[in-house]
């Protein structure tokens, strides 16, 4: 389903990113997440949730989005935005995120670090997940 996303209209100074909306967009678009959790966040899309635009936004211009683009000739200016799929780094991303327990520690460390970050946030993910990794191979 594409849903467009008026990059014209969006206006916001005041939010904040939210990693836990960042690791939703990533999850729908990379095919992790349930039916239930796909169908409330296309809903969110169709009422036009500016948060969750903002969001999407934001992996586009990091490049962990394709999008494909409609522009107004005339003015030249992007009329929608409609999300295609994930970025090799989006993947990326996704698969060092996608374990809850994972990414709860992983939060935490960024909590106590006072970073949020994605190279931060990659780079504390990779590393449990390493510990995760020798604790399965440990003889």
């Amino acid at each position: 389903m594409e849903y467009p996303i008026y990059e014209r209209d969006l206006e916001y100074p005041y939010y904040k990113r939210d990693m836990d909306m960042i690791r939703e967009i990533l999850f729908v678009y990379g095919g992790l997440a349930s039916d239930q959790i796909r169908n409330d966040f296309f809903k969110r899309l169709e009422e036009y949730d500016h948060k969750l635009h903002f969001h999407i936004l934001l992996l586009r211009d990091a490049g962990f989005l394709l999008c494909h683009q409609t522009k107004d000739q005339q003015k030249n200016l992007t009329f929608a935005i409609y999300i295609t799929q994930l970025t090799w780094n989006g993947y990326d991303l996704l698969e060092s995120i996608k374990d809850e327990g994972i990414w709860k520690k992983t939060k935490e460390t960024c909590q106590t670090v006072g970073s949020f970050s994605i190279p931060i946030i990659q780079k504390i993910a990779a590393q449990l997940l390493a510990e995760s990794i020798r604790t399965i191979f440990k003889p």
